[in-house]
Formats: C-alpha cells, sequence, structure tokens
C-alpha cells in the first residue's frame, strides 16, 4: 500500500515526521532484525547499508524511497515486538514513543489513497495477528503517555 503514495505525501510524510525519523536515522543504531541476530543470520541489507539510507535522507531526493525506507525500519520494530522479548527494557519504551507518530501519519496518507475496501482489508489481518503480549505492550504505553 505503501508503493500508492505519491510525491506529495511523501514530502508531507517526512515534513510530519522528520524528528522522529532523525530519531531513527541519527540517534540510535541501526535497528536490528533481532530474530535473525538471535538465529546468528546475516542482517538484511537495508541494516547492513544503513549509511546510504542515512545519506539518501540528507540529500532529500527520492523522497518516494526514503519513505518506503523509514517504513521498513518501523516494520522491523514492530516485528520485534511481536516476535521478539515481550519485556520491555532498554530504549524499548523510546523505539515505541518515536514509531507511533510515524505510523499515525503513514496510516493517514494512506487511508486516503485507496479504496475503504482495500485498506480494511490491509487493517484487518494486521489486528486479528497481534498477539496478546503485544496487546498488552501497547496498553501499557498508551497508560504510560495518555497522547494515543
Amino acid at each position: 500500500m505503501i508503493n500508492e503514495l505519491r510525491e506529495e505525501d511523501a514530502e508531507n510524510f517526512l515534513r510530519k515526521t522528520k524528528q522522529f525519523c532523525d530519531y531513527f536515522l541519527f540517534e540510535r543504531l541501526p535497528v536490528k532484525d533481532m530474530k535473525r541476530e538471535f538465529h546468528g543470520k546475516k542482517q538484511p541489507e537495508e541494516v547492513l547499508e544503513f549509511e546510504s539510507v542515512k545519506n539518501k535522507y540528507m540529500a532529500n531526493e527520492k523522497k518516494i524511497e526514503i519513505t518506503k525506507d523509514i517504513m521498513i525500519i518501523i516494520y522491523r520494530v514492530r516485528n520485534n515486538l511481536a516476535h521478539g522479548s515481550k519485556e520491555m527494557s532498554g530504549d524499548d519504551y523510546e523505539i515505541i514513543d518515536n514509531s507511533i507518530p510515524i505510523l499515525e501519519v503513514v496510516v493517514n496518507l494512506v487511508s486516503k489513497r485507496v479504496s475503504r475496501e482495500r485498506f480494511e482489508w490491509f487493517i484487518f489481518p494486521i489486528k486479528q495477528n497481534l498477539s496478546e503480549s503485544y496487546l498488552n505492550i501497547l496498553r501499557n504505553y498508551c497508560m504510560l503517555n495518555a497522547k494515543i
């Protein structure tokens, strides 16, 4: 669905999420695929080539590609939460705190570009597949940060 976004959507996305994108690109190490890390497998290309993602972002060109790169990072955060340890530790709350505004903006943009049926088709399996532990993490987060 991210492929439905137009150049002006990507510009809007990057403008609205700048401080959160900056967090993931400049204030922390790349978000690793923890499942691969656990099994001793090679990290995905975008983790290994994180500097090229940062350079593309700083050049402020290819905005749709940058938007996709950011969403891959957020998708990895989601996977690490859903499939990884269910214990919140380290900077987990900070990662979630910086992920949610990005998700809010992209969901809003995508929902304007696709039909309601297609959007609901996309969202429904996500709602059905959230584990109880993941939902508890989000509930705890919401109680700590009443901005959602």
